[in-house]
């Protein structure tokens, strides 16, 4: 094999290799809110300390969601910032039996 058609295969298996979608979901930050919810979730959405955020559609969150009761601590995971206006939660965890 000559040195081109090695260099070649190497440049597709790394390209190959990064296009996996578990890659990309693997390294993404995660951020968490922790807190009490201060309004009955409703909708699409959950407020913890005063701070609503929009929950994702089709994500653990949309399911967790319908378990949480006002008054309960929680930690939510946020796909971005707890700051940012796109930021929504993708995951609910529920701290029973405190």
């Amino acid at each position: 094999m000559s040195k081109s058609t090695l260099l070649a295969a190497a440049a597709v298996s790394a390209l190959v290799l990064g296009l996996i979608p578990g890659t990309a979901r693997a390294n993404k930050p995660v951020y968490n809110v922790s807190g009490a919810v201060t309004a009955v979730p409703i909708g699409h959405s959950i407020t913890v300390n005063g701070h609503t955020y929009r929950i994702e559609p089709g994500s653990p969150a949309a399911r967790q969601v319908n378990d949480i009761i006002r008054g309960e601590r929680v930690q939510v995971m946020l796909d971005g910032p707890a700051g940012a206006k796109s930021s929504e939660a993708v995951a609910i965890h529920a701290a029973r039996g405190r």
